[in-house]
C-alpha cells in the first residue's frame, strides 16, 4: 500500500511545495503538489561517515549504546551512519568491530541505520616523520 507525504520538498535547487509517495519503503514518487505549500518541510537524511558518539552514547559502547546513539542520531537528520573508533588500542580495535557486527542486525529501525563501522587506528594513519 502506497503512502503520500505532503509538503515542502528540498530539491537540489529548489524548494518546492509537493508530495512523496513511498510503497513497500521505497520512494515511487516525488511530484510538485501546490497542497504542500504550507505542510513540513521535506528534506534528505544526513550521511555521517564518522561518529564517535551521539546524545551520550559512545560508538565504542555495547549493543545499547550503538543503539541509543542511532537514535539520537535520527532525531537530528542523520538517516545512516559509519559507528567509529576513536583512538583505541591496537589490540581494542578488533573488539570493536566485533561489538558493532554483532549489533547491526539488531539495529533499530527508529534510529539511524549503520552501513557498517570505521576503525581508525591512529598510530598508522599518521605518519611519525610528518
Amino acid at each position: 500500500m502506497a503512502e503520500i507525504v505532503v509538503g515542502r520538498l528540498v530539491l537540489a535547487d529548489a524548494v518546492v511545495p509537493g508530495r512523496i509517495e513511498f510503497e513497500d519503503g521505497w520512494i515511487r514518487a516525488v511530484e510538485p503538489d501546490a497542497a504542500g505549500a504550507g505542510g513540513p518541510v521535506i528534506a534528505p537524511g544526513f550521511i555521517d561517515v564518522h561518529v564517535h558518539g551521539w546524545g551520550g552514547h559512545p560508538a565504542t559502547g555495547d549493543a545499547a549504546a550503538l543503539s541509543g546513539m542511532a537514535r539520537a542520531l535520527l532525531r537530528r537528520g542523520v538517516t545512516s551512519f559509519l559507528p567509529t573508533a576513536p583512538s583505541l588500542a591496537t589490540d581494542e580495535l578488533p573488539r570493536f568491530a566485533d561489538r558493532v557486527r554483532a549489533w547491526m542486525p539488531s539495529a533499530p529501525d527508529e534510529g539511524a541505520q549503520p552501513l557498517g563501522f570505521q576503525p581508525l587506528d591512529i598510530a598508522h594513519c599518521h605518519s611519525s616523520s610528518a
